[in-house]
């Protein structure tokens, strides 16, 4: 009986042993074949970001929907990609050069100022005149209580008008920070405002035409959150009827703590031509809270879209050549990354990129063409009329070797002819010998 049961028992981690090693098995394979898959790509990837042909490559970015936006966002931050930093629009918006109140049109970011926080604030305004005072963003509250923030084009007097200025407020006691000019009317002004929290003190730089300047002052020790929330164009003050400020503002960023927490971009929804400010950061569509309705300037091409391309099944096999792929996958032909949206499960645990998965290759340094290669032995042997030229220990990690026997030092790289010697190599892999041929020399 004792027997028996002993017998059961071992039976049983066998088989449990078993069990593990085809699962580990399988774990293997599958990853195998992703990385296959991935390098694959990034092959292709390298060879048209060189040539700068993907322009027309798959889909525009545009075509995804909000969800599928955010899962990128969120997949990039997980994998340190730079797609968590590229802003996309869904292609039902049109941007345009800036939005432009009349007076009465104002816009509600829904973020608030808080004592306790960085912020950091950069924009792009241009003010039509230098007549009266302008909000450009800021939070209102009582003229002698609670909490109250605003970035501005003029102050207390019309003596200010078009000067820069940064406005502070707890209760009774409150911070004027002055630009020392007044900055041109008419004339795109990109400014970087940062508030900071911990040596208490704000600091405003801004450009105009080929200008740089800044200022800067201590401010307030406090702590509280403000009321109300930071608002474009609109006074700060509420013993006054509502001002929205007669300016025309741009795209402007929004930090609080360091994270981006807004990024605002003027636009207009096609299909009814409602304009307003769309948030790249959480996808929303901000309109007017006013009354009355904002004026738009130029359209604008948005640049993010021609080189972050998205591909689904029928696109990889078509534009990619890869046949029989059940997968989504996003490329940033600047940076040559590229992401599954599907990925793949290793240990637990998803990858959607070959970067980080153990034993993929790492992405590093820019797909180009070098003029020489000062690594590494070239021998040449003559054979009757043909040179053959061999090429050994030569250690190339993530990328191509090319080689041209047409190029002109004294011509540009890209107006000779290179081919290929060696696919997308594995990591650290060296070439012993690689040959190739001229005839006729």
């Amino acid at each position: 009986m004792i027997a028996l049961i002993l017998t059961i028992v071992l039976l049983i981690i066998l088989a449990s042993v078993a069990a593990y090693e085809g699962a580990e098995s399988i774990d293997h394979s599958k990853r195998m074949k992703f990385m296959a898959y991935m390098q694959t790509i990034q092959k292709k990837v390298d060879v048209l970001a060189q040539e700068g042909k993907y322009g027309e490559l798959g889909q525009d970015i545009s075509e995804l929907n909000s969800t599928q936006i955010n899962s990128i966002k969120k997949i990039s931050q997980d994998e340190s990609l730079s797609f968590s930093e590229v802003e996309y629009f869904p292609n039902t918006y049109q941007t345009v050069e800036y939005l432009l109140s009349s007076g009465s049109e104002y816009i509600n970011t829904n973020i608030a100022f808080d004592f306790e926080k960085s912020l950091r604030i950069v924009g792009e305004v241009i003010n039509p005149d230098l007549s009266a005072r302008k909000v450009i963003i800021g939070s209102y509250n009582n003229a002698n209580s609670g909490i109250s923030y605003s970035l501005e084009l003029g102050g207390t007097s019309s003596s200010y008008n078009g000067y820069l200025r940064n406005f502070l407020q707890k209760d009774t006691s409150k911070n004027n920070i002055y630009s020392n000019e007044a900055v041109p009317e008419d004339t795109l002004i990109n400014y970087d405002t940062f508030y900071d929290e911990a040596n208490h003190s704000i600091t405003t730089t801004y450009k105009y035409n080929n200008t740089t300047k800044t200022y800067s002052d201590s401010v307030m020790e406090e702590t509280g959150v403000a009321t109300n929330t930071l608002r474009f164009f609109l006074d700060y003050r509420p013993n006054v009827s509502v001002i929205a400020a007669p300016v025309k503002i741009g795209k402007t960023v929004i930090y609080q703590d360091g994270i981006m927490v807004g990024s605002f971009v003027p636009v207009y929804r096609k299909s009814d031509s409602k304009p307003g400010l769309y948030n790249t950061v959480d996808n929303q569509f901000y309109t007017n809270s006013g009354t009355g309705e904002f004026v738009v300037g130029a359209n604008t091409a948005f640049d993010s879209n021609n080189y972050i391309r998205y591909f689904n099944s029928q696109d990889i096999a078509r534009d990619l050549e890869i046949d029989d792929v059940d997968d989504e996958i996003v490329i940033n032909f600047k940076t040559r990354e590229v992401l599954s949206l599907n990925g793949i499960k290793y240990k637990g645990q998803m990858y959607y990129t070959q970067y980080n998965l153990p034993g993929g290759q790492k992405l590093t340094g820019e797909a180009s063409l070098t003029r020489t290669l000062n690594i590494g032995t070239i021998e040449k042997n003559l054979n009757g009329l043909n040179f053959t030229f061999s090429i050994s220990n030569i250690s190339i990690s993530n990328g191509s070797l090319y080689y041209s026997m047409d190029y002109n030092p004294e011509d540009t790289i890209e107006n000779a002819t290179w081919k290929m010697i060696t696919n997308y190599t594995n990591k650290e892999q060296t070439i012993t010998t690689q040959n190739f041929d001229k005839s006729g020399v």
